[in-house]
């Protein structure tokens, strides 16, 4: 077990390493620019190659139907 835990480990490590492309993000203007941003920077920060498209409209928006990766709603 501990022999696949490593396998396993290691595999993952090699992934994280060569990230590239867009992750597309939504969220709107204020949430995005308090909590979204500083975490895309981070992110940027260990992944270089990957680029974000931000999409800030105030629309719903699908995960589901592939309209973006990620999204950020705010609640109460």
């Amino acid at each position: 077990m501990e022999k696949s835990a490593h396998a396993i480990e290691n595999r993952a490590d090699r992934m994280l390493r060569h990230m590239s492309g867009t992750i597309r993000f939504s969220g709107l203007v204020t949430t995005m620019r308090l909590f979204g941003l500083p975490v895309v920077d981070r992110f940027r920060a260990l992944h270089p190659d990957v680029q974000f498209d931000i999409d800030t409209q105030e629309r719903h928006v699908s995960l589901e139907d592939g309209e973006c990766d990620l999204a950020m709603r705010s609640t109460d």
